[in-house]
């Protein structure tokens, strides 16, 4: 059975910390939506692109827009497993 894990927080509260010690133990892949932007933007994707519009204006990527990247994500062969 696939098995995925959230965590939310606000910032600076240790997701991170904690999410990266259990994608190694678990051997889960790690998945967070500040590196899934900031590797979109790098490899100028036409949703990196328009997430970049929007954070060059000081404003938040529309959720709808950093769903579609985070499926995109979860879809992928090394997500496959949870």
């Amino acid at each position: 059975m696939k098995k995925e894990l959230i965590f939310l927080g606000p910032p600076a509260c240790g997701k991170g910390t904690q999410t990266n010690r259990l994608s190694e133990y678990l051997g889960f892949p790690h998945v967070d939506t500040g590196s899934l932007l900031r590797a979109e933007i790098a490899k100028e994707s036409e949703e990196g692109k328009i997430a970049k519009s929007f954070i060059d204006k000081g404003q938040l990527v529309p959720a709808e827009l950093v769903g579609k990247i985070i499926a995109k994500k979860l879809a992928g062969d090394d997500c496959k497993n949870g």
